[in-house]
């Protein structure tokens, strides 16, 4: 009997979403190459923008230098931030957000209307990516 393509893609899109191991709950969103941050500092508008995750994980801010971002939460970046702004004002309050998911990628081949990579964001399950791909039936023999 031939198994429809698309058990294979939910197999494969399953490894590919959890890193190819069980998920037993559900981490924090790690920041990603292609992500942008808003960051603003209170009480300064001068540190106040957003800031583009370059392609090898990092990114620059003024006062704080270059941060690698990459695989880091948005708790953790704040931490760093916070240590090296300390140098510079008295107790800053950070706020570190994901404005703009795009190093979330999911690759979908098989038999589908729209083969290719989507970006997603870390909540969509193999269904929903196959679903964007727009599922193709198999055609039954007559």
């Amino acid at each position: 009997m031939k198994q429809p393509i698309y058990v294979l893609l939910l197999v494969c899109g399953v490894m590919l979403l959890h890193g190819g191991r069980a998920v037993a709950q559900e981490a924090a969103y790690t920041v990603k190459p292609g992500d942008t941050l808003k960051i603003s500092v209170w009480k300064e508008p001068d540190l106040d923008g957003s800031v583009l995750v370059t392609p090898d994980g990092g990114f620059s801010f003024p006062l704080v230098g270059q941060i690698d971002a990459k695989g880091k939460s948005v708790t953790e970046l704040q931490q760093i931030m916070l240590g090296r702004l300390k140098k510079y004002i008295s107790d800053p309050v950070i706020t570190v957000a994901v404005a703009d998911i795009k190093g979330n990628k999911v690759y979908v081949l098989g038999q589908v209307a729209h083969a290719g990579e989507f970006i997603v964001n870390p909540r969509v399950d193999v269904l929903q990516a196959l679903s964007m791909a727009g599922l193709m039936r198999e055609s039954s023999p007559i």
